[in-house]
């Protein structure tokens, strides 16, 4: 809760998510016993999904994230460009451009989003997402709860 004076005004709070991309906060202002406050609220998750892995869209908003799917590979970046989200996830393979390409451009593109690949779990594909520029490389066949954690940066270790 951050006390101002009457008539001043509320300024966005800005913060690293982990040192990958801006934090989306929301400004509230609250007016109570004639004080005013100001309440930071976090906005969801601004998420892209391309191609194969838009089939998670429907778990992501359950949770309260703001989700795009995007099917063709051209228009990934065009569409993170334009949406600056907080994350893309991209399947390995991916039409006629490899996720593994796609994720190279993108992370040139718009440096402060993650790219998460999802595929098999092959040692060797993960280590070329991680050469690409991918934040995280998450098994296709591994559980959802792995996939949000490579999202918002958070170890699978973790509890």
């Amino acid at each position: 809760l951050n006390r101002e004076h009457p008539g001043s005004r509320a300024r966005p709070l800005r913060r690293s998510v982990n040192g990958q991309g801006e934090c989306h906060v929301k400004m509230e202002k609250r007016v109570s016993g004639g004080t005013a406050a100001t309440v930071a609220r976090k906005a969801a998750p601004r998420l892209v999904l391309a191609g194969s892995v838009g089939g998670w869209a429907a778990k992501f908003r359950e949770l309260g994230w703001d989700v795009t799917n995007v099917p063709h590979g051209d228009d990934v970046r065009k569409v993170a460009q334009k949406l600056k989200p907080t994350a893309v996830v991209l399947p390995v393979d991916h039409g006629d451009e490899t996720g593994l390409l796609i994720c190279a451009k993108l992370v040139r593109a718009v440096p402060m989003c993650r790219v998460v690949i999802v595929g098999p779990a092959e040692e060797e594909l993960e280590r070329f997402a991680l050469f690409a520029g991918a934040a995280s490389y998450v098994d296709a066949d591994g559980p959802f709860e792995d996939l949000t954690r490579a999202i918002t940066g958070q170890s699978v270790w973790e509890d």
